[in-house]
């Protein structure tokens, strides 16, 4: 292998269902992949180690954490295409580790489990979404991690209809919560209640699964609207309310009031979603949204969701692969 490509999808990070260990054994958070934005890596052998392109100080914080985990006999130019925007609720940090760790061990000859590498490089371990976006894409429900040095393992993964589709509300003026504040907020913030847990797991084991087998886009938008109320009222005292961003939870009630099936905030926000059945009903709602609007900082992206994980361009000196493979296929 001469040279990998890397294409690795963002993600919507739907919620918790439990945060204490006894129901987080059991099932931690929802969330799934979406095929944009996404994060482009390209790594080829080079006489030694060069970074460039796009996050440069955080590319080489993770390779030289990568060095301190495994042996990595051949030095690699590792260069960023495209990033995922940082802090904005849809995983750009584990989504670049992910792809870097993935050119760096695929290259070097190294076999190890995306768990594993997700755990060494300290992401997943609260929530296995990302890594599971990383590689296999879908609707994803995470459990209990099988080692304290893995990502949280996937419970279930379910396709998501694929003309169902997602408008993103981007408010550019806030970022979320993250790094140590992020830390602090979960110590100060403690478990849910038994009572919201319940609550929690009810409407994912009674609605969200069922109605998205059954592709009920209706009774699915409800239940995680739902999730998304009690999960963000319980955030709320380290985010300000219910979603972190004002001026992005107007645009989610005035989407809800007018057709969407569902809405939410990603993670911390302070990206918001908003659920519609089709293509056309996104872009007849993405209209009348941008003509209330009339803020410069806040913007919307239609997209859909991906039922694949990251894809793998493989290049080597005697032939070239000229179609993308899905990462477990490699």
């Amino acid at each position: 292998m001469h040279k990998i490509t890397i294409s690795a999808p963002a993600r919507l990070h739907l919620g918790f269902v439990g945060l204490q260990d006894h129901t987080a054994s059991e099932f931690g958070a929802l969330g799934l992949a979406i095929d944009r934005p996404q994060t482009v890596v390209e790594a080829c052998r080079h006489a030694s180690w060069k970074v460039s392109g796009l996050v440069q100080d955080k590319v080489e914080r993770i390779r030289q954490r990568l060095a301190a985990a495994m042996v990595l006999d051949v030095p690699l130019h590792l260069n960023v295409v495209e990033s995922i925007p940082e802090h904005i609720g849809l995983g750009s940090g584990t989504q670049l580790a992910m792809a870097l760790a993935t050119a760096c061990t695929g290259i070097n000859g190294l076999s190890i489990k995306s768990e594993e590498l997700s755990g060494l490089l300290g992401r997943g371990t609260r929530s296995g979404i990302g890594t599971a976006a990383f590689t296999k894409g879908g609707f994803l429900v995470d459990c209990h991690a099988t080692s304290p040095n893995q990502a949280r393992a996937i419970s279930k993964r379910i396709e998501f209809p694929h003309e169902w589709r997602f408008i993103l509300v981007y408010d550019d003026g806030y970022q979320g919560i993250h790094d140590q504040s992020e830390l602090d907020a979960f110590k100060n913030l403690g478990a849910l209640s038994h009572e919201r847990s319940a609550d929690l797991h009810a409407l994912l084991m009674t609605q969200v699964l069922p109605a998205l087998e059954a592709r009920d886009i209706a009774s699915f938008g409800q239940a995680i609207t739902a999730i998304q109320y009690k999960v963000g009222d319980f955030f709320a005292p380290v985010q300000g309310g219910r979603f972190l961003s004002v001026r992005v939870a107007d645009v989610l009630d005035y989407a809800l009031r007018n057709g969407a099936a569902g809405i939410g905030q990603s993670s911390w926000g302070p990206t918001g979603f908003i659920l519609v059945e089709s293509e056309s009903a996104a872009r007849v709602l993405q209209n009348r949204l941008q003509d209330c609007i009339g803020d410069h900082e806040i913007h919307l992206q239609a997209l859909r969701a991906r039922n694949t994980g990251a894809s793998v361009r493989i290049e080597n000196n005697d032939r070239q692969l000229s179609d993308s493979q899905t990462l477990e296929s490699v």
